[in-house]
């Protein structure tokens, strides 16, 4: 407990200036200030092309981003680099199976024989799927670091309300500054809610609609076929694309449509928009319950509200609110082991705690490697006692979520993970672009990804393969008129196919983020400047 000296230096002043680096934050998503980064980077002297190209890529040491919370978003970057793995190998290998898992389905030897060899990859083993095909888990950790972000600035003043209250008896200060000070604490909540939930639409559904245009333009220029997943009878007509356009990206703009059934969720021409609709729902969620909490200055009451909150929408299959909130609640438990609550300094730990750190993540990778049982297509050994627990059709999503909330916990009460974390410039990058990569990735494939896969390993394509079941060359019987086993030319197919497009995802990903995830966060502002006056 805070005594009464802590709690007096826990001023308005500072929590100001903290705010609004937590706006800086909470506005990119996928990372840190890209625009503050990318200002820095470019230097009166950069001149030449060369210089400038390089001052893209060159992370920077501002106190900004080294923030107590920069880990958070490196580990969104992270996440962001594993999304783009799982969608990219999902055209090599079936990414969801777990290991040893035994389809459901045969597949054709070259002899003609039906067999069903089990998905017996190493890469297929808790730990190492995650690096493969985690995109499910990883999704949970955005949505996870997404409700931390939104509500860290908030809980910051409810808090400091607590202290002052509990250092009221032992202070020379009387009770009306105690009182002026609260409110100024409540009324700072109320306008960091204001502004997030204004700004939160804008931010989110302009790439939205800009996302779904690029796509229909790529459909309309024959570089991508989306018959597999919506049928279009007038490919040719622009203006029905641009009604089917225009009403895919509308029917995501509502916030009253809970979708349970994780039907109608996706947008026509990208389908890779589907989270960010519940991102929207997820981040009112948030903003209503930190509105209720806002005057709870008691810790127990407050987290056993969020808590309970967070496992029914997860009981109730709403698994995107319950990552939300689950990022809330810890918000509110680590945010006394930062500053201004707490000394700069990394707490040590003890050994005990460090051993215990690693089983939690032992069983958070577990968790996370969980493959989503998708209309039963295979076997899921290792897992089959979970589901028999409690089932994945019943509560969605559980298992990745509870491997993401352990993972997040692992890190954020770990000093050093998280400065292992922000040490790596390239990881540091991601965290400022991960949102730029998460959503040009898809296009990227569409538009390059196609026609290096068909030149590199397009002669291993099973075309008569089962729906969903993917393309698995390790399920195959050697050709013995193959000059190298299939494996192994599957390997340097995808090692090729990746050389090529992660630099130009890189480039893309980069620029993106610099003209226009930053605009988009300007013109955010802007409006909001329009409507709103700030008076405090």
């Amino acid at each position: 407990m805070q005594n009464a000296s802590d709690a007096d230096r826990v001023d308005l002043k500072t929590l100001n200036q903290m705010d609004d680096a937590a706006i800086e934050l909470r506005d990119f998503d996928g990372g840190n200030n890209v625009q503050m980064a990318f200002a820095k980077t470019h230097g009166a002297s950069d001149h030449t092309l060369f210089a400038r190209l390089k001052s893209l890529f060159q992370p920077t040491t501002s106190t900004e981003e080294l923030r107590p919370t920069a880990w958070l978003d490196c580990l969104r970057g992270i996440a962001a680099i594993l999304v783009v793995f799982h969608h990219w190998n999902g055209h090599f290998v079936e990414v969801n199976a777990a290991y040893m898992a035994i389809p459901n389905f045969d597949f054709v030897s070259p002899t003609g024989e039906a067999t069903r060899p089990p998905y017996s990859g190493f890469f297929r083993l808790p730990g190492f799927k995650l690096l493969v095909g985690s995109g499910p888990t990883m999704v949970c950790i955005f949505f996870m670091a997404s409700g931390w972000v939104l509500t860290q600035s908030s809980l910051r003043h409810i808090q400091s309300q607590g202290l002052l209250l509990e250092s009221d008896a032992e202070s020379n200060k009387s009770k009306e500054d105690v009182q002026r000070a609260t409110d100024a604490h409540q009324a700072k909540v109320l306008v960091n809610l204001s502004s997030a939930t204004f700004r939160r639409g804008i931010r989110l559904y302009l790439p939205v609609a800009l996302h779904g245009f690029i796509g229909m333009i790529l459909v309309l220029l024959r570089l991508r076929n989306h018959d597999a997943y919506f049928p279009q009878p007038n490919d040719g007509n622009v203006l029905w694309h641009l009604l089917e356009w225009a009403r895919s990206t509308t029917s995501l703009l509502n916030p009253f449509a809970y979708r349970v059934d994780m039907t109608d969720l996706g947008h026509r021409y990208e389908w890779v928009l589907w989270t960010l609709p519940l991102e929207f729902y997820g981040s009112l969620v948030c903003f209503v319950v930190t509105l209720s909490l806002a005057r709870t200055t008691n810790a127990i009451k407050r987290r056993s509200f969020i808590a309970f909150i967070s496992i029914w929408a997860l009981l109730v299959k709403s698994w995107w609110a319950s990552n939300f909130l689950a990022g809330m609640l810890l918000a509110d438990f680590t945010l006394m082991h930062y500053p201004p609550f707490a000394s700069s300094k990394p707490q040590r730990s003890s050994r005990r705690m460090s051993l215990l750190g690693k089983l939690v993540f032992a069983l958070a990778l577990y968790l996370s490697s969980a493959p989503i049982r998708v209309q039963d297509w295979y076997t899921n050994p290792g897992y089959e006692w979970l589901h028999h627990i409690l089932s994945e059709e019943r509560v969605p999503r559980y298992t990745q979520s509870a491997g993401a909330f352990l993972m997040l916990v692992c890190f954020a009460y770990s000093p050093k993970w998280q400065a292992r974390l922000t040490r790596l410039p390239a990881v540091r990058w991601a965290g400022r672009c991960s949102f730029s990569l998460y959503l040009c990735h898809i296009e990227l494939y569409d538009c390059l990804g196609t026609f290096v896969k068909t030149f590199l390993v397009g002669k291993f394509e099973a075309p008569d393969r089962p729906v969903g079941a993917g393309f698995d060359i390790s399920l195959r019987e050697p050709d013995p008129d193959d000059f190298l086993p299939g494996w192994l030319r599957l390997s340097l197919g995808w090692l090729c196919f990746m050389l090529i497009l992660w630099p130009c995802l890189i480039v893309v990903a980069t620029l993106h983020a610099k003209y226009v995830d930053a605009n988009v966060v300007r013109f955010a502002r802007w409006v909001e400047r329009r409507f709103i006056r700030h008076s405090l």
